[in-house]
């Protein structure tokens, strides 16, 4: 993550999981998170406002400048989340494979 808070410095860099507890280990790093309170795995069970959480992060991504997707072996790997807000806006997509 630091990586790519280096390769955009002076643009804020917004950081979008399902897993609040990897977002909470963000909490001393120089980036954003539109917040925990209503994530929810996608499915048949999620509630209304944790499908409007997964919307919005959906939105907000594809209205950034580039959209990064990190793989690594404790991340679940392939979602293709990060890479349909890309298409979406019609913006870059990059993966990091750490």
């Amino acid at each position: 993550i630091m990586q790519i808070v280096e390769a955009n410095e002076g643009r804020d860099v917004y950081v979008f999981s399902d897993s609040k507890l990897f977002l909470e280990q963000l909490k001393d790093m120089p980036v954003r998170v539109l917040g925990t309170e209503n994530i929810k795995h996608s499915g048949n069970s999620a509630s209304r406002d944790g499908a409007f959480k997964t919307f919005l992060d959906l939105i907000f991504m594809s209205r950034g400048e580039k959209v990064y997707r990190i793989n690594a072996e404790e991340l679940y790997n392939w979602s293709g989340y990060a890479h349909l807000a890309a298409s979406i806006g019609d913006i870059p997509f990059e993966i990091h494979n750490i």
